[in-house]
């Protein structure tokens, strides 16, 4: 471990270095970049790019206009090693008096070799959370304390006020300052980049490369280097959480943040490299079920606790895994608490979406539907706090989801779009790729011949059915909203047109879904629902049949669940008009 760097008050990264491969840092700085959608860089050596996102403020370990910049070196033998000692400037200015930075990086490097970046940095990280119900009740009593200590304070004013004859003025303008504490470093900001001078080392068999962590949300990149490799998939692994000592209210957290070297694409003697910013799709925080989203687009979610006994599990509290089965299931265990939160928060998302259709005078089957949904999303997330207290042999139950405020308006754009995006959309891919995980678990039971752990299947099995059943519900909202307004409903089918395969393909990789046989039925059952369903809820085919589309794949449990959400969107609609026609008749009499 070589280095800390300072990112932000709450966040701390260390450098791991690898001293068996004669491999050491030698600068690291935190670079204000600003909230521009481009920022450049131009170095003499090789730039690693590693990219980062994360939407939930308080776990961000890379702050959107920061960037942390490292210079690593690598040698191939102890006596290169030790005698390499290159000079570096690593500078930030403005383009041409313009709002655009630049970062110049220049390293003198003797008798090194360029030979390409050496492999991505892993970093050990600790930042800290807060309670937040835990928070707001401490600062009630403090400030409750505080007010009788200002009162006596006052009092002590006036007394000495009237012992005087003096005026004396009170004021209440208290500040608050926050600081980033960034290490001391060669790093200056200027208008012209500076050369380095420094006589040559001698240090032939060494390499070196720059590295470069930033939001690839937040901004794009253009890089003049003799190469570049952008890493993509970050992942934050060994996740551990514990209360702060001194602060009951502080929750400590750390892992390691880790760059997959297979994730790289490599680019070499090109003038310029582009590394574009992510799609906004690309950015929306993926949450198993419907992400629960406040007024301010902010994804809310509670964090895991353990505790001595959870209400919200099910059955597995008294069933052990061997040692050799719960080494085996630790990341599992991680991602079904992950599932868990994601279905906990849903509750409530179904709950918001019930008052924004009645707000906005829905019909009474798709209220009816919400509240089903939410009761299913109650159940998801049992079944998945019972599977996360199982594999991790801990239970774990969620803590109070964080304060918020919501906004209810007669606003049917909002509600179409709001809809296509959680559910047309996402609970649409959760639905199959949670089929997709029901196909690869059949071929593990059938390699071992044995079950899954707590009946995993069949858990799994249930939620994608369900799930389907949520993914028709945002269709037929849509398919309503297009019933009362073509205006908004043309907009709402454009947007899904251009954003729901880019959305597709970063979840399906972010899924982690390696068996390409099972990847290439998601991606046809994918493509093929969702023209029909387009066709549809746009009236462009109200008589395309869903048989009539289908590809030729295997009668597979991926495709009866896309099944599925035909079938109740056509279930749906068919039902509100048989509804429809029975209130003109008897409005007729």
């Amino acid at each position: 471990m070589a280095l800390s760097i300072p990112v932000l008050g709450h966040v701390i990264l260390d450098v791991n270095d690898d001293p068996t491969n004669f491999e050491t840092i030698i600068h690291q700085s935190v670079e204000t970049i600003g909230n521009e959608q481009s920022f450049y860089i131009k170095s003499n050596v090789p730039v690693s790019v590693l990219q980062y996102k994360e939407n939930v403020e308080p776990d961000r370990l890379i702050p959107q206009d920061k960037a942390v910049v490292l210079l690593k070196s690598t040698c191939t033998s102890d006596e290169a090693f030790k005698s390499f000692n290159p000079s570096s400037v690593v500078e930030k200015f403005f383009l041409f008096n313009t709002n655009q930075p630049l970062l110049y990086v220049n390293v003198d490097l003797g008798d090194a070799t360029v030979k390409g970046t050496v492999s991505p940095s892993s970093f050990v990280a600790e930042w800290d959370t807060v309670d937040e119900i835990c928070d707001f009740e401490q600062n009630q009593v403090e400030e409750d304390d505080e007010e009788t200590t200002l009162l006596e304070e006052l009092s002590q004013i006036l007394m000495a006020a009237a012992a005087t004859t003096e005026k004396m003025i009170v004021t209440g303008d208290d500040t608050l300052e926050l600081t980033l504490v960034e290490p001391a470093s060669t790093t200056t900001t200027s208008t012209e980049p500076t050369t380095t001078s420094t006589e040559p080392t001698t240090s032939e068999g060494c390499s070196i490369s720059a590295e470069i962590i930033y939001d690839a949300c937040a901004t794009s990149l253009m890089v003049d280097a003799p190469s570049v490799d952008v890493y993509r998939g970050a992942q934050v692994e060994d996740y551990k959480s514990k209360p702060d000592d001194l602060n009951k209210c502080k929750i400590v957290n750390s892992g390691v943040l880790t760059y997959p070297p297979f994730s790289a694409n490599s680019f070499v003697d090109e003038d310029f490299i582009m590394v574009e910013q992510y799609a906004e799709i690309q950015c929306h925080q993926t949450v198993i079920g419907r992400p629960f989203i406040d007024v301010n687009g902010d994804l809310i979610q509670a964090e895991a606790n353990i505790v001595e006994k959870s209400e919200w599990n099910l059955s597995n509290q008294d069933k052990k895994l061997d040692a050799q089965d719960k080494s085996k299931y630790q990341a599992e265990g991680t991602d079904w608490t992950n599932r868990a939160l994601g279905e906990h928060s849903s509750i409530a998302s179904f709950a918001i979406f019930t008052i924004d259709l009645m707000t906005n005078n829905a019909p009474p089957d798709l209220i009816a539907d919400a509240l089903q949904a939410a009761m299913d999303e109650y159940r998801h997330a049992r079944t998945s706090f019972d599977m996360a207290s199982l594999l991790t042999q801990q239970n774990i139950s969620p803590g109070p989801l964080p304060p918020t405020s919501h906004s209810f308006e007669q606003d049917l754009r909002g509600l179409a779009f709001r809809a296509a995006q959680e559910g047309c959309v996402d609970e649409t891919i959760s639905a199959m790729l949670a089929a997709a995980e029901v196909m690869k678990l059949t071929q593990q039971e059938d390699i071992i011949t044995m079950p899954m752990p707590g009946q995993w299947k069949e858990k799994v099995e249930i939620i994608a059915r369900e799930e389907a059943r949520h993914s028709s519900l945002a269709w037929r909202t849509v398919d309503w909203v297009c019933s009362k307004d073509q205006i908004i409903c043309d907009e709402v089918i454009q947007h899904l047109r251009d954003q729901a395969h880019g959305r597709f393909e970063y979840r399906v990789e972010e899924s982690g879904l390696e068996d390409e046989s099972i990847v290439n039925i998601v991606e046809k059952e994918w493509s093929r629902l969702l023209d029909v369903m387009l066709s549809l809820v746009s009236h462009d085919g109200d008589n395309y049949g869903y048989e009539e589309a289908r590809d030729m794949v295997d009668d597979t449990f991926l495709a009866s669940v896309a099944g599925d959400i035909f079938h109740h969107f056509q279930d749906g609609r068919n039902k509100r008009a048989h509804q429809s026609k029975h209130t003109v008749n008897i409005q007729s009499e």
